[in-house]
């Protein structure tokens, strides 16, 4: 038994600094995403980092050749983010199933539409109010899709219940119930 002990801790520590134990970036990769014309990183994962960092690898373009095959995978994203982030980085979650909306061109007559503004980015701390029967409450979350004004979005409130919400103005979702 004592050399079961000693040769299991002996493994422990040849295998132990081979682990990170902490990064200083963590990627949580979304299991489905709609993608517009410009794909970023925060169309597919919502990131754990310093606020600036953060900013900037949400806003990291996708390459074209990523998407070809309908999925965003771990390793094409930690490829991406090699360039980008030098501190140390785990991705959570092995790919993300990816469909492109292609929208139809306005007729020349037409107005063309007004592009609509990202109000929610995938990761942000958002406000989620509920509405019913004449009462509101208003709860804490995180967005787990980006999205424009009148988008349905994925939310995970704090109770770690994920559901869904429209996008009413910036950082605040409405669920109706």
């Amino acid at each position: 038994m004592r050399k079961l002990l000693t040769a299991t801790a002996f493994a422990l520590l040849i295998v132990a600094p081979a682990a990170p134990s902490s990064a200083a970036v963590s990627v949580y990769l979304i299991s489905r995403a709609e993608l517009g014309p410009a794909p970023v990183l925060g169309d597919v994962a919502s990131i754990d980092a310093e606020p600036g960092l953060r900013k900037a690898l949400l806003d990291l373009a996708i390459p074209e050749k990523a998407l070809m095959d309908g999925f965003v995978d771990r390793r094409e994203v930690e490829d991406l983010l090699a360039v980008a982030a030098k501190e140390g980085v785990l991705v959570y979650g092995n790919a993300v199933r990816v469909n492109r909306t292609v929208k139809d061109q306005p007729a020349a007559a037409e107005e063309p539409a007004a592009v609509s503004e990202r109000l929610v980015r995938a990761g942000d701390s958002v406000n989620v109010r509920v509405k019913k029967n004449g009462i509101i409450i208003e709860l804490s979350g995180s967005a787990l899709e980006n999205g424009a004004h009148g988008d349905e979005v994925a939310v995970k409130l704090k109770s770690t219940r994920t559901l869904k919400g429209r996008v009413v103005q910036k950082s605040l979702i409405e669920l109706a119930l």
